[in-house]
């Protein structure tokens, strides 16, 4: 029979918070691994402190326990709280580290090693370990002691510099982290590579993935034009060089645009048929994408025009049906109803003993044999103290309780 998941047997020790660790860590739970977030009361998760939505205004338990962004990122995981700045809550820790196979962290570059749990105090104790840090700018370098958020690392890295309109100043800066999630995937595909390490040559390995590098991938393009006959990257809004039309446009009812790409001579053709042959869309000199990109100013102003005299969906299925790509711009509120992600089971609602249900987003795989599912809800602060530290440590409740008193598990 094969495993009931991917990742079955496979323990995780989780030192992440905010948005890129929780990402790589809360995926490999969906793959079925044991995820031990290491916690404590006074160095709480930033997702923690994200206040309570009004939904749950009246439940009585602490705003803490009742951040939708944390049940996303830490579904299915366990929650021990152990303080790492006192030696006997360290000695629990290496007590883990020998128990387990991988390590994640993306706290602050030193934060790990100052408390005798870096990548080379843990490989020492247990060899086998892969060790996974996410740094914003790598563990050596001019950089490595650089301390930022997602904008700040898309700032340096370029990304925000080539926001913006052809002609007009640099809008910057993004209203989300990109870089976070983008260092969580390729964190994650880290661990699944370290992984197979392990099981080939029975060894760990430490492998830092800077956010800052794994930048680099989402521009490769405009870093490559870098070296074409184009020239420097340019703020360019909506639009590219070598296609015409490309844009938003808007629908008759307010706030609903469609998106529309135009890829070639002959989706040219097609488009002005379905607009009915108007004499600008008949013009020799918008036959061809060269001619097109030059009048993009004339495009865009009468495919606007065209556009707004149509209901948003009525429009995109007459342009899909035609064979131009066309789609909504779907506002945040309708993704949850739409079609499309409702089949794919893209939102899940997690029974929890906090709130009547938590509702997150899961992870977008579907495997055959071995489902990718959220086994769990979110846990609660210190929700597994007694599981992990008696049932695996083999510490007594005494000792428990004595280490609870003193602050070291708190």
């Amino acid at each position: 029979m094969p495993p009931a998941s991917l990742l079955e047997s496979v323990r995780v020790l989780d030192f992440t918070w905010v948005w890129a660790g929780p990402l790589v860590t809360s995926v490999l739970a969906d793959l079925g691994a044991e995820v031990i977030k290491i916690e404590h009361g006074k160095r709480l998760d930033n997702a923690r402190l994200r206040g309570r939505p009004g939904y749950w205004a009246d439940l009585a338990a602490p705003s803490i326990e009742l951040v939708p962004y944390f049940h996303t990122l830490n579904r299915g995981k366990k929650s021990i709280t152990v303080n790492v700045k006192d030696s006997r809550g360290v000695k629990l820790v290496h007590d883990l580290i020998q128990r387990s196979d991988v390590l994640v962290e993306n706290l602050t570059r030193g934060a790990m090693e100052r408390a005798g749990l870096g990548p080379a105090d843990a490989l020492a104790i247990n060899p086998r370990l892969v060790y996974v840090s996410l740094s914003v700018a790598g563990d050596d370098g001019p950089y490595r002691n650089l301390r930022s958020y997602g904008p700040i690392v898309s700032s340096l890295g370029g990304l925000e510099g080539l926001t913006g309109y052809a002609g007009g100043p640099m809008t910057g800066m993004m209203t989300f982290g990109l870089s976070d999630a983008n260092a969580g995937a390729h964190a994650l595909l880290a661990v699944l590579a370290g992984l197979y390490r392990q099981e080939q040559t029975g060894r760990g390995v430490h492998i830092d993935v800077p956010q800052l590098d794994a930048l680099m991938a989402v521009l490769a393009e405009p870093l490559l034009q870098e070296n074409g006959d184009d020239g420097p990257a340019q703020m360019l809004g909506n639009r590219r060089p070598d296609t015409a039309p490309r844009g938003i446009y808007p629908a008759s009812e307010p706030n609903h645009w469609i998106a529309v790409v135009v890829s070639s001579d002959s989706e040219w053709r097609t488009l002005a048929e379905v607009m009915g042959r108007p004499a600008w869309a008949m013009d020799d000199d918008l036959a061809t994408v060269r001619g097109r990109v030059a009048r993009q100013d004339l495009i865009d102003l009468e495919l606007a025009r065209w556009s707004q005299q149509f209901a948003r969906d009525e429009l995109v299925s007459s342009l899909t049906t035609a064979g131009i790509a066309a789609t909504p711009v779907l506002g945040l509120s309708e993704l949850r109803e739409h079609p499309y992600f409702r089949e794919r089971g893209w939102v899940a609602r997690v029974p929890s003993e906090v709130v009547p249900e938590q509702e997150v987003f899961t992870t977008p795989w579907k495997l055959s044999e071995t489902p990718v599912g959220i086994r769990a809800a979110a846990p609660q602060l210190g929700e597994h103290n007694r599981e992990i530290l008696v049932g695996l440590l083999g510490r007594s409740d005494a000792e428990v309780e004595a280490l609870s008193d003193a602050g070291v598990v708190a």
